[in-house]
């Protein structure tokens, strides 16, 4: 049985998306959380944030239709800010507990980690500057190769 977030009449959940074409590669764009854009359309980076990242994902061949693309926590926070949720709070461990299954589902070659959220969901570490650019392979959400 799975947790999910304690939910008011204004809440809206911004689930992960599958890809829906296939590819040779097998990337999951992780971030932390939806913003004001994803909560109105419903779809997770599809912001002025998001329109960047696909820009630059478009122009290495990189399709946003074959990537994983999903959040830690698929809530928006108060005022966009991911600290106002606590770590071990219903909306980000319900959020955890989502974006684990789709990786399983998915089974990534690589995660892309955007933010501290995603880096601690798969280190337990904080501090995206000091691991940005290094690749590992995560301690936590599976054995996943990672790269901040």
């Amino acid at each position: 049985m799975t947790s999910e977030p304690i939910l008011t009449s204004t809440t809206k959940i911004v689930p992960n998306e599958q890809p829906t074409r296939s590819a040779q590669y097998r990337i999951a764009i992780i971030g932390e959380a939806p913003g004001a854009h994803e909560e109105l359309e419903g779809h997770p980076f599809v912001g002025p944030s998001g329109y960047l990242l696909w820009q630059l994902c478009a122009k290495h061949g990189i399709l946003r239709e074959a990537c994983l693309v999903a959040n830690v926590c698929q809530v928006r926070p108060p005022g966009n800010k991911i600290s106002e949720f606590a770590w071990v709070g219903d909306e980000i461990q319900s959020g955890l507990r989502q974006l684990g299954s789709d990786l399983d589902v998915f089974k990534p070659h690589l995660c892309v980690l955007l933010g501290n959220s995603a880096l601690r969901a798969f280190t337990e570490h904080e501090g995206i500057s000091n691991w940005r650019g290094s690749l590992f392979m995560s301690t936590q959400m599976g054995r996943y190769k990672c790269l901040p």
